[in-house]
Formats: structure tokens, sequence, C-alpha cells
């Protein structure tokens, strides 16, 4: 298993950490023998996405293992050696043996940190597009129809739909970063919005890019 892409740990029938593979050292941080021995649930220690402890003394999986029961993948918050927060995707597999002291559970995990704040950003503009959309339909109008912009700040906002930052635009578009920065606060000014993410779906939703 330690060929394998993902991370691959296992543990035995008290829940200690018998086997960690390099992945997961690459993933977590910790190198096996500072894992090894270890309980599972105090090294991993994580957490559903309502918050709830999952990784735990006798945990769902010891009780799948128990009842010989298949255990679904998940999705876990849990924390890196150096503290940050990270997503992790756990299959878990029951390798059975004739000793039953000797069977183990192998957790596979990977990183989907980054998928996970992409879910997090689609939300977020999934209920900016709603909440607009309703604006619109209990007004009869659209909260920004009598806005009006300039041709640069049309630039601006196009080039803050593509990610970029103030010190790009500036480049972009041959100005200074203090008249990017004037720009924008009259943008958010104009649209009456908080920041530019908020500037661009107004401005996307209003047909003005």
């Amino acid at each position: 298993m330690q060929a394998v892409g993902d991370g691959a740990f296992a543990i035995d029938r008290l829940q200690s950490i018998v086997f960690w593979n390099d992945a997961c050292e690459r993933i977590l941080g910790y190198r096996a023998d500072e894992v090894l021995g270890r309980h599972c649930y105090e090294v991993i220690g994580g957490t559903a996405e309502d918050g709830c402890p999952v990784c735990k003394r006798d945990c769902a999986a010891m009780q799948a293992r128990a009842h010989r029961e298949a255990l679904p993948s998940k999705h876990l918050a849990v924390h890196h050696r150096d503290g940050r927060e990270i997503w992790l995707g756990v299959s878990t597999i029951l390798v059975p043996s004739s000793w039953s002291e000797l069977s183990v559970m192998v957790h596979l995990i990977r990183d989907i940190t980054t998928h996970k704040r992409i879910e997090s950003l689609v939300g977020e503009l999934t209920g900016e597009i709603a909440e607009l959309t309703a604006t619109s339909q209990s007004t009869g109008k659209h909260p920004m129809q009598k806005v009006t912009i300039t041709d640069r700040e049309r630039q601006i906002l196009l080039a803050m739909s593509s990610g970029k930052t103030s010190p790009e635009i500036a480049e972009l578009l041959n100005i200074s970063i203090a008249t990017v920065r004037n720009h924008i606060h009259h943008i958010l000014s104009k649209l009456g919005v908080r920041n530019r993410l908020e500037a661009v779906i107004l401005s996307l939703r209003a047909g003005l890019l």
C-alpha cells in the first residue's frame, strides 16, 4: 500500500494505528514513527460537515466492523500537523483474518480541501443570485437598473471577474495601483455592495458586463 496515490492507514481492533503510508505523511504531515501505536481518533480527530465529531472511541466504523457491515465513504474536516484545517475524503475497507485479533480496518484518505472550497464558493454565489432574483421579482424592477458605470469601471469589473488582483489590474490597464483602488471604491459605492465578489455578481445579473 506504500505505492498507492491515496493515503492509507490501518487500525487494529483497539483502534491503534498499525500502518501509515508515505501519502498519509504528505497529506497530514505526520511521519509513521509519530503515529504508530497511537489511537486513530487522537491523530485524525475528524468532524463531520455539521461539526459533530466522527473520530472517537468506538466510532461508527468500529461498530460497523463489529457487525461486518459496509461503511459508506465520508468527508471529514481534520487538522494538518501544522494546525491548518483540511478536508479529507475517506473510504473504509475491512480486512478480515481467521484470527480476529489480527483483522484490521484500512482507511483510504485523499485531500479534497480545494473541492470543498469551490463547493462553498458555489453555494455563496447561488445564494447571492437567489437573493437578487427575489428582490427583482418583489419590486418588479432590477435593483440596479438605474446604475451606470464608465468604460474604465467596466474594464476593472471584467478584470475582477477573472480573479485579478489590484496590482495585476494596474499592470493590465497601465495605471497606478492607487487609481485602481479608487475605481474599485467608486464601483462598490455605486453598486451598494461590500466586496468585489458581490460587485461582479450584481454586474453580471444587471448586464453591465
